[in-house]
């Protein structure tokens, strides 16, 4: 799923294949067509041997990753619709979930592409079961799976985090005369301001960024916090103080992270407990340190005690746990919708202009100046990251220019 995993680290601890030593060596294979129009599309999914981006105009692709590690332009196995602008996917158990449409906001399909589902030739499939949310289409959402439930937020102007089980949309469904599986959710959560990215889970708390961050129990039987029949509606355990938006959070070492929108990176604890006054739903928290990294929209990554997140001009700045600033990058390394995705001693992000760069997570002797600056350690020749990477089996996949890309050696 987006980010990695449903902490929302950006960081892929099995990888052992690329690293400091040999990612200058990285060269571009094959490639996976999109549809002309889509000009990008969402971070890629690898699950199963396959590959799966969301483009911005309505469409889901699902690749194989073994033509794409080949020296050749692959054709998507399976197409399905999906909502417009710029969302991601997860992928669980054998099933894609993504933002369907303007009017249905989640859509599970199986990840096979099986007969059971799809047809024709080019083939597409149709939907395993849709999930009814209050959507609004003007900005898609993302889901994430934790636990056997998903979560989703409703999108635009919904203001709304639901959550719908994942067992084979089996609770609270029905199925109409046409065949067509209907899921409503477990529960509902209204928030005070629009969310527009996924939101993050660790030790059965979903953490979700809405004008400030909001922390939800997956306890909903608990009724402390939800109530109602049969779909409950909840409240928070808690909420900052400050503002929290335009990234997802992400969870670390009992610490959770949240960039303002404003140029405000800021910490607050998991545990919610000396810096926080009040009594659910009314409880509220203050961060344990916040740090001026200037305006970014995008999610930080996690990879031991540092954090590597973007900042004003496209800088790419790796920040301490304690906030201080340990090294940057020069002006135009990220770009407007790349977050940061680290392995194996190197963090990965598309630039300014759509190239993919790859820096060492340490400051070295090639790094200068007072807050030291580093240089690249590798730059694409390409365009092939205008969204978000992820490197997983010695191979980095990033999407740009109406397609999806495999860098390996």
């Amino acid at each position: 799923m987006f980010h990695f995993d449903v902490a929302g680290t950006g960081y892929n601890p099995y990888e052992n294949v690329v690293g400091t030593s040999n990612a200058k060596n990285l060269v571009r294979f094959g490639t996976g067509a999109l549809s002309p129009q889509e000009l990008e599309g969402s971070s890629p999914v690898l699950w199963g041997g396959m590959v799966y981006v969301k483009g911005y105009y309505n469409k889901l692709y699902a690749f194989s990753a073994t033509c794409l590690n080949q020296a050749t332009t692959c054709q998507p196995l399976w197409t399905a619709s999906a909502a417009g602008g710029v969302s991601d996917l997860a992928v669980s158990q054998g099933v894609v979930y993504v933002s369907n449409s303007d009017t249905t906001g989640l859509a599970a399909y199986d990840a096979f592409g099986s007969n059971t589902y799809c047809f024709g030739s080019p083939r597409t499939c149709n939907p395993k079961w849709i999930g009814t949310t209050k959507y609004n289409g003007t900005a898609a959402a993302s889901p994430v799976v934790a636990n056997g439930t998903i979560y989703f937020p409703g999108g635009g102007q919904n203001r709304t985090l639901y959550a719908f089980s994942a067992a084979a949309g089996s609770a609270n469904c029905s199925v109409s005369s046409t065949g067509t599986k209907t899921c409503n959710p477990l529960w509902s959560a209204a928030v005070a301001s629009d969310i527009s990215t996924r939101p993050t889970v660790a030790n059965h708390v979903i953490y979700v960024s809405a004008g400030k961050l909001y922390a939800f129990t997956d306890a909903y039987s608990n009724p402390t916090y939800c109530n109602g029949s049969p779909i409950k509606t909840c409240t928070p355990l808690w909420t900052s103080t400050t503002a929290a938006k335009d990234g997802e959070p992400a969870v670390g070492s009992g610490t959770v992270y949240t960039n303002s929108g404003n140029g405000i990176l800021s910490a607050f604890s998991t545990a919610a407990g000396s810096s926080c006054s009040g009594a659910p739903p009314a409880k509220t928290c203050a961060p344990l340190w916040s740090t001026q990294i200037g305006w970014s929209y995008e999610t930080p990554a996690i990879a031991g005690s540092v954090l590597y997140t973007k900042g004003v001009n496209s800088f790419l700045n790796a920040i301490s746990s304690t906030g201080t600033r340990l090294w940057t990058t020069a002006q135009g390394a990220t770009g407007q919708n790349s977050t940061p995705a680290v392995a194996h001693g190197v963090v990965y992000i598309g630039d300014s202009t759509g190239h993919l760069r790859a820096y060492n997570t340490t400051r070295t002797t090639a790094c200068t100046g007072t807050i030291p600056t580093c240089p690249a350690l590798f730059v694409s020749s390409q365009i092939a990251a205008k969204t978000s990477p992820i490197i997983a089996n010695g191979v980095v996949y990033s999407v740009a220019a109406n397609q999806v890309a495999a860098f390996h050696f």
